[in-house]
């Protein structure tokens, strides 16, 4: 028995939203229509990713009956799948945060390695060695561009 995004949410007491994302993420298979419109479920297919809720309409006396049987809880096996996941996205993070840290190492050792690399050259030149509040300052300025040759001669 085929039927309508509608009536799978109605039948399971959950939103077509819901089911949407589960058919588009591959858990429940269905089809489009081919009148173009929405999705059709077959019931087989709906109940095996969402089983039947239980509905009574008669309650012990004195009680009102219940408005929904809908649980606040996912199923036990979807939450094991969240936990599951949110680990992994944990570990990921962590690798991630892992690398950044060397990447800034990395970064910091090589503009130590620059600056010692351009002091050396200076001093090989014969230039005066600046202080880092000068290089600071010629770094904020924007310079204008120079030739190879004048870069090379330090002018």
């Amino acid at each position: 028995m085929e039927m309508s995004l509608s009536a799978a949410a109605r039948a399971t007491g959950r939103s077509k939203s819901t089911l949407s994302r589960a058919i588009k993420s591959g858990r429940l298979s269905a089809r489009r229509a081919e009148s173009g419109g929405g999705w059709i479920v077959d019931a087989a297919e709906l109940h095996r990713v969402y089983p039947v809720e239980a509905t009574t309409t008669e309650a012990p006396l004195g009680e009102a009956p219940p408005a929904s049987r809908r649980a606040t809880q996912p199923p036990d096996e979807e939450r094991g799948e969240a936990s599951g996941a949110i680990a992994l996205l944990e570990q990921a993070l962590a690798y991630e945060r892992a690398a950044l840290q060397r990447e800034r190492e990395v970064t910091t050792d090589l503009r130590e390695r620059l600056d010692r690399s351009e002091e050396r050259g200076r001093a090989f030149l014969g230039q005066p060695v600046s202080a880092p509040a000068a290089a600071a300052a010629a770094a904020a300025a924007p310079a204008a561009p120079r030739s190879f040759l004048a870069r090379l001669l330090g002018r």
